[in-house]
């Protein structure tokens, strides 16, 4: 943080927790995400219902910074630590352990919700296509082999809500990457088709 930034408020840092934690709560207690009200957030953050206006629209506004709070935080690891050739299973790992386990009750409610203000799973989704697109360069199929890289990842970032991760569970991803590219390289293709060709 520069010198001239700004420095958060404190308070208001608190109170945006203490509402965020609410939320978790009373969508953990089992209620749909649709029939929450304010008053409900309110009354499990200990806060007023102006003081909760004071920080949001209204329930829309916090659920889809929540997610997008979650989804910058992926975004981040996933930039410092992805690149080209690299192996993904650290960054599942970080994300997992670093995210996911240590706010799994979050995790776990907001993957319920399906709202068009906040998906976090269609979020995490994109984000990850997304920054797997990016190191498949121009090979064959590289947007099947990203949507399959994206629905892997949803699915083992769900199985750390219950459990860590094995490091077998977290290489997955990695095999399937080796699996994809020596499938669909071309070299591979054309190998198969001289293979296949017969000779006279």
């Amino acid at each position: 943080m520069s010198e001239d930034a700004p420095r958060p408020d404190p308070r208001k840092v608190r109170t945006e927790r203490d509402i965020t934690a609410a939320l978790v709560q009373v969508l953990t207690e089992g209620r749909p995400f649709r029939k929450v009200t304010v008053a409900d957030i309110c009354a499990a953050a200990l806060v007023s219902r102006s003081t909760f206006y004071d920080h949001y629209l209204d329930k829309y506004d916090l659920l889809t910074r929540m997610v997008e709070d979650i989804d910058t935080q992926v975004a981040r690891v996933l930039e410092d630590r992805f690149r080209p050739g690299a192996d993904f299973s650290t960054c599942l790992r970080a994300i997992s352990d670093g995210l996911f386990r240590t706010h799994r009750e979050e995790m776990a409610a907001l993957l319920l919700i399906h709202e068009p203000e906040g998906d976090l799973e269609l979020r995490l989704t994109a984000t990850f296509t997304k920054a797997f697109r990016a190191t498949l360069d121009d090979m064959p199929e590289r947007e099947l082999v990203a949507d399959l890289y994206a629905a892997c990842a949803l699915v083992l970032l769900r199985r750390s809500l219950d459990k860590r991760l094995s490091d077998a569970e977290v290489a997955l991803v990695d095999h399937l990457q080796s699996v994809a590219i020596s499938s669909l390289a071309p070299e591979s293709s054309a190998a198969e088709s001289s293979r296949s060709t017969p000779t006279h």
